[in-house]
């Protein structure tokens, strides 16, 4: 089941950040995007468990897709497919044109995971990552 992200499920969602990423958004960040009127964030729940969730922010033709993560136990089940394209139709109603993504470059499994959902590499930001140094790919869509 994919339903919007509330504040009282920050405490899973951080726990699966912590698990999924070197550099972790603090609850600060994702309070942020919780309350914007410009991001769109969703989470997967399955068997009352949250699997997986994605923020997205945009602004007039363009989004952002900052954050997407699955839980190590729910990885290549589909959740973060579905996460992505239920997020996809979201941004579309909102105009948006084009979305973009920074993803590691060694994150081969991620970058393979995006293209095969239609997003092509259109170049790098350098040093992008810390903890560690690592550059970024940037990824687009065009919707």
């Amino acid at each position: 089941m994919l339903r919007e992200i509330k504040e009282e499920d920050l405490p899973a969602v951080l726990a699966i950040e912590r698990l999924c990423f070197s550099m972790p958004w603090s609850e600060a960040s994702f309070l942020s995007e919780l309350y914007s009127p410009r991001s769109i964030g969703l989470l997967a729940e399955t068997n009352n468990r949250i699997a997986g969730y994605i923020c997205v922010s945009y602004f007039e033709e363009e989004a952002q897709l900052l954050d997407l993560a699955v839980h190590p136990e729910f990885r290549r089940c589909g959740v973060g497919r579905m996460l992505l394209n239920s997020v996809l139709g979201d941004v579309k109603k909102t105009g948006c044109k084009n979305i973009f993504l920074e993803v590691r470059k060694s994150n081969s499994d991620s970058i393979r995971f995006y293209e095969k959902a239609g997003f092509s590499q259109t170049g790098e930001r350098k040093n992008y990552y810390i903890n560690p140094v690592e550059n970024a790919v940037i990824m687009r869509l065009e919707l």
